[in-house]
């Protein structure tokens, strides 16, 4: 926050094995080499669409899964598409832009990477398969993803953060930890971030 940047990471460092299967199988990465697998860092983010300012039951399970048992917290962005392409316009253009997609959720995700046939495959449909598509399983998260392309071999890397418009406390979420937020929020943006506390109803409460 300070620096105003996202970290994109390796997904090696997901929760989900699903997210990194292709590091552990030589014979994947072969036929997804026209993208450069190992490069890619990501940044994961999910779509806000509330209505009110109660907790909707996706949103109890991201901060449950996400924000450390409600000890964290949520940084709302506001994105509005122009930072970030959909897709690779040419070759040299996958490793010297950032993109934004939504996540494709599949049944059976892991059957079909494994049985996929690559031969008519293109940059976009493979940065789609690889980076792009998880299992039904968490089509909760409503998730969005940066990816980026990193000539680092550190498993983090940065880009410029969109506007910060909200952050969330978690309802465990510490004094300590909300008076350091609060006090970046000053120094740096100028408290133009709206601050929120997840409180014991499960509602978003203004600081």
């Amino acid at each position: 926050m300070i620096h105003k940047e996202i970290a994109c990471v390796s997904p090696k460092l997901f929760n989900d094995p699903l997210d990194s299967y292709y590091l552990m199988d030589d014979t994947l990465l072969d036929r997804f080499s026209n993208i450069y697998p190992k490069e890619v860092r990501v940044a994961c983010l999910n779509l806000s669409e509330k209505t009110d300012d109660s907790l909707s039951k996706s949103e109890m399970l991201m901060w449950a899964h996400y924000a450390d048992a409600h000890k964290g917290i949520s940084i709302e962005y506001e994105i509005l598409g122009k930072e970030f392409k959909n897709s690779p316009d040419t070759v040299s253009d996958i490793r010297e832009s950032c993109f934004l997609n939504k996540i494709h959720y599949m049944p059976k995700f892991l059957n079909k990477l494994k049985n996929l046939d690559l031969s008519m495959g293109d940059n976009e449909q493979n940065l789609h398969t690889l980076f792009l598509t998880k299992d039904e399983a968490f089509s909760y998260e409503k998730e969005y993803r940066i990816l980026k392309y990193s000539i680092s071999e550190k498993d983090i890397d940065f880009i410029s953060a969109p506007r910060v418009s909200k952050i969330i406390f978690g309802l465990r979420c510490s004094n300590e930890l909300e008076k350091v937020i609060s006090k970046i929020n000053e120094k740096v943006y100028s408290n133009k971030i709206e601050l929120y506390k997840i409180d014991k109803d499960f509602k978003e409460v203004l600081l």
